[in-house]
């Protein structure tokens, strides 16, 4: 037991010695490289104030070639005195002569209020045998054709596309329940026109008034008068002491 221990404190004073030998300080030593005199090292650089350097324009100006422009046939538009566009006439570009146009039998003549009321009647019954007598009581039969005389009545049924005159009778309600026009107000051939598509350019129409018109004519009958430059369907016109000058088809 004595010489194990004796053997440990042996051990323990070679490690304490070994130790002691490895802490001790480690020399160094200073290595100086010789300058090259081939080899120019460069200066700290110095700071330039910016007020001393000259700037330079980013393009010249004598390269660039001035702009050309075509001439042009267009006016020159001017400016107002506050610098803006001077505005258009408004005239050049409202229409020359708008039509006036009337609905209902309120600002008619009272002679040809009544009869526009007569002939919605007779219109209604579907007898267009019932036009005879109205026809008859005129200084002058209405024109109905551009043929030339004869019966207004037999004409009316014949060009009806049912041989009875019903079709004829129809139209004739859509057309005096339509707005109308006045020519020559105060002339001597001062009259009441139904529709007022006969003065109205039919590439005017709006929305509103295509419907008016779709009333009367097909799509196919508004197509055909487009090519023709003109309504050119039935129209029905009335003098003021309440004559029925016409109700033909065509222009």
């Amino acid at each position: 037991m004595k010489k194990g221990v004796g053997l440990c404190l042996v051990i323990l004073c070679m490690a304490t010695s070994f130790a002691a030998k490895a802490a001790k300080e480690v020399p160094t030593f200073r290595i100086e490289i010789p300058k090259d005199p081939s080899i120019e090292v460069p200066a700290e650089p110095s700071l330039i104030p910016g007020d001393a350097i000259e700037s330079e324009p980013l393009f010249n100006e004598d390269l660039i070639e001035p702009e050309t422009r075509e001439p042009s046939d267009e006016p020159d538009v001017q400016e107002g005195d506050d610098g803006t566009e001077p505005s258009k006439n408004t005239e050049d570009t409202e229409p020359a002569n708008p039509v006036n146009v009337f609905y209902g039998d309120e600002k008619l003549p009272d002679a040809v209020k009544t009869l526009r009321a007569k002939l919605i009647d007779v219109a209604r019954s579907g007898d267009i045998e019932r036009l005879r007598p109205i026809f008859e009581g005129f200084n002058h039969p209405p024109q109905v054709s551009f043929d030339g005389d004869g019966d207004a009545v037999n004409f009316l049924k014949e060009s009806s596309g049912d041989g009875e005159g019903v079709e004829v009778l129809a139209i004739l309600i859509e057309v005096l329940e339509s707005g109308y026009v006045h020519r020559e107000e105060g002339e001597e051939g001062e009259i009441f026109i139904w529709p007022y598509f006969v003065d109205t350019p039919l590439d005017s129409l709006t929305p509103i008034q295509l419907v008016e018109l779709f009333r009367i004519v097909t799509a196919g009958d508004y197509i055909d008068m487009q090519d023709y430059g003109a309504y050119i369907f039935y129209r029905v016109g009335i003098t003021p002491d309440g004559e029925l000058k016409f109700f033909v088809a065509g222009d």
